[in-house]
């Protein structure tokens, strides 16, 4: 069987939009020479969490695009596929996403955050559910696990989907 060497980066929370970027850029550059096949991001790491305390810049798709742009073209050259914690301007409002890029710096796809229920808060337990708006649609979505995690919102697993990574 083989290994797959994953990094998970504990990295500083950026101050800027742009400094996100830097601290991806170079996260990924450093699991690369260290080995790593993928590496993870904390939620909305680009453009930076959304806090109270924190002063991040009103949503700009112009610079997401670009800060995606450059974190797919680090990752071809590290040679290493990103899971990136986001968000997404979408006609709705702001979405929490993971942009998942695979090793090559090609862009496999967005995974979705929604919010946690009141009963995710009140259970420790990892329950499967489907993308919001299934019951608009009619269609049924991709399921994907969610865990509880230490912050007020759910970890999200991604699911074997189209958007998963190509290692």
């Amino acid at each position: 069987m083989a290994t797959v060497r994953i990094a998970l980066a504990n990295i500083r929370f950026p101050t800027t939009p742009e400094e996100s970027v830097r601290l991806a850029n170079q996260a990924i550059a450093d699991a690369g020479t260290q080995g790593a096949d993928a590496i993870c991001f904390p939620e909305c790491f680009v453009p930076g969490y959304r806090l109270a305390a924190t002063t991040i810049p009103p949503p700009d798709q112009a610079f997401l695009n670009r800060a995606w742009t450059d974190v797919a073209a680090t990752a071809a050259r590290a040679n290493v596929a990103v899971v990136l914690g986001t968000e997404r301007v979408v006609d709705d409002g702001l979405r929490i996403s993971a942009l998942v890029i695979n090793r090559d710096g090609t862009m496999a796809g967005f995974q979705e955050c929604a919010g946690p229920s009141s009963m995710e808060h009140n259970s420790s337990s990892i329950r499967m559910f489907t993308k919001p708006n299934q019951a608009d649609t009619g269609r049924p979505r991709s399921p994907i696990r969610r865990i509880r995690s230490t912050r007020r919102r759910s970890c999200v697993v991604l699911p074997r989907t189209p958007a998963m990574l190509r290692l």
